[in-house]
């Protein structure tokens, strides 16, 4: 396990700046009544964007699947998907738990969290009819 954990840390360190600021084009900006709750380290910042990563190879993977002809092949392929989906979603969940660690919004109730135009945090409250849904709907608005 360190040994992912230690090839993480490397991946990480090597994600640009500049891809950094390039996802910030895409956000939305922060409204006049989204409630900001912090700014995103650039750490965090990069971490996210490797999961972004590993979810697109394996979308890509998925897509290779059905070009496939040889049995090896689409495991090969449907292994890469899935070995890269959960290192996706790993990460996806320490990025939030990080998130909600650092800004201490663990003990908050019926709220969401969204990144917007730089790297700001913004909480939004649902009803409580959804406060069950409210404790995992964090993410990314994007300009379509």
């Amino acid at each position: 396990m360190l040994e992912w954990m230690e090839a993480i840390n490397q991946e990480v360190e090597g994600i640009q700046d500049a891809e950094v600021e390039s996802i910030d084009k895409v956000l939305y900006e922060v409204g006049p009544d989204d409630n900001v709750v912090g700014d995103v380290s650039l750490d965090l910042r990069k971490l996210w964007i490797l999961g972004r990563q590993y979810k697109k190879q394996s979308e890509e993977a998925v897509l290779l699947v059905d070009l496939a002809t040889e049995e090896t092949e689409i495991n090969q392929h449907l292994g890469v998907a899935m070995a890269h989906r959960e290192k996706s979603d790993l990460l996806k969940g320490i990025f939030w738990a990080s998130i909600r660690d650092t800004f201490n919004l663990w003990e908050k109730k019926n709220f969401g969290l969204i990144i917007k135009k730089g790297w700001k945090i913004v909480s939004k409250e649902v009803d409580s009819e959804h406060s069950c849904l409210a404790c995992t709907m964090t993410r990314v608005i994007v300009k379509g």
